[in-house]
């Protein structure tokens, strides 16, 4: 369970240097190269990818400086992370730039050839007897460096971190408050990791972790849905407002629904058969996951919103949300691991989430108004189309 805690650091840290190349990559790919030529699609995608190459690139060098300072299996973890962040950063921009270019189907093939080749490369660690913290960080990120090769191969295209002024100034009204919505996201996610670390010590991160771990398929739909939703809400948008909204809460309601649902089906699984899924972690890992079943499923209610404000480009109230929620979340988590331990911190954040629900819903319904008063605006101004016809509204 220590050494889970150890790989768990580090892939916290590895969550937290892919959710700021996302904010400066994969948005702006999402929004605004989600339904253009091939040949803007191309010039996105290699700039994006040449600056995820950057940020992974210099937070390798962090990563190695954490670990010249740290001991044990923290030290292991983070020199491995140093040695394959690039790649794993460059795999990640890539699955966001084809399904930003209607090409899920490549990134489905990327993503198996990164899981084929995780697999294989675990399995052959543990039979040589290298079954250890670094060999694990080695074959996860291993294994996404040869699928971001293999994604410059399905796209033809080289990433080009030369281009990262030019996508910075296209791009500038949208990545500063992205940015800051990520490292909100940051705190009340990856560093109350390492807060409850630091409270409840190794063992209660390895339990969150193993606990994030059954949950794991609730942000695989989450992720999947997202990755399509905000294309098609930007087109929807485009034709009706009130099908827009529809489509929002729609998917709010049914992820929030997949989240009750698995919550519901990790309760009811054997001990053992858990035990034999996940050896000592899973006890611990288990007490709590209705509790954090729960609040992954509050989070999956406001997805639907997220969705929306990311469609109309209404970033400052995005960032408005993120942060709002992510401090309480920060707040409660700690509080409630220093009063009630691990499931303490569970019930904090669960807190924080349903009230985040609201505030959410709430941004949205700002957002749209927002939306509106700009196109009446515009169609008073202009009430005819180019072609003569009547504006939409």
């Amino acid at each position: 369970l220590t050494d889970f805690g150890a790989f768990s650091l580090a892939f916290a840290a590895y969550l937290i240097v892919a959710g700021l190349s996302r904010a400066v990559t994969a948005q702006p790919l999402l929004i605004r190269y989600g339904d253009v030529s091939n040949s803007d699609w191309r010039r996105g995608a290699s700039a994006a990818t040449g600056m995820a190459l950057l940020i992974g690139a210099t937070a390798a060098i962090v990563a190695l400086s954490i670990a010249l300072v740290a001991d044990g299996s923290v030290r292991s973890a983070f020199l491995a992370l140093a040695l394959v962040l690039p790649g794993l950063v460059v795999q990640d921009a890539w699955r966001f730039a084809f399904f930003a270019g209607s090409r899920g189907r490549a990134a489905f093939v990327n993503d198996s050839v990164w899981a084929i080749a995780q697999l294989s490369m675990l399995f052959l660690a543990i039979t040589l007897g290298a079954g250890t913290v670094f060999w694990a960080v080695i074959a996860w990120g291993g294994a996404a460096t040869m699928a971001a090769l293999v994604g410059m191969a399905q796209a033809r295209l080289v990433p080009q971190p030369l281009a990262v002024r030019r996508w910075w100034r296209e791009h500038r009204d949208l990545l500063p408050p992205y940015v800051g919505e990520v490292a909100a996201n940051i705190l009340a996610g990856q560093l109350l990791l390492y807060a409850v670390g630091l409270v409840a010590g190794l063992p209660a991160v390895g339990a969150m972790r193993g606990a994030h771990i059954l949950l794991g398929p609730l942000y695989v739909v989450a992720q999947g849905v997202y990755l399509v939703a905000v294309p098609e809400a930007v087109r929807i948008l485009r034709t009706s407002d009130r099908r827009f909204n529809q489509f929002c809460v729609a998917t709010g309601l049914a992820l929030g629904a997949v989240g009750v649902a698995w919550t519901v089906t990790l309760v009811l699984i054997p001990r053992d058969f858990g035990t034999a899924l996940m050896g000592d972690v899973w006890d611990p890992a288990r007490s709590v996951v209705p509790i954090w079943g729960l609040a992954f499923a509050a989070i999956n209610l406001g997805t639907g919103a997220a969705i929306g404000l990311r469609a109309l480009a209404a970033a400052p109230r995005t960032l408005r949300a993120a942060a709002l929620v992510s401090v309480l979340s920060f707040a409660s988590g700690v509080s409630g691991a220093q009063l009630a331990g691990l499931a303490g911190a569970g019930l904090g954040y669960l807190l924080a989430q349903l009230l985040g629900i609201v505030l959410w819903w709430w941004e949205f319904r700002g957002g749209r108004r927002d939306h509106i008063r700009v196109d009446l605006a515009g169609a008073t101004s202009t009430p005819l189309l180019e072609t003569g016809t009547p504006g939409r509204r």
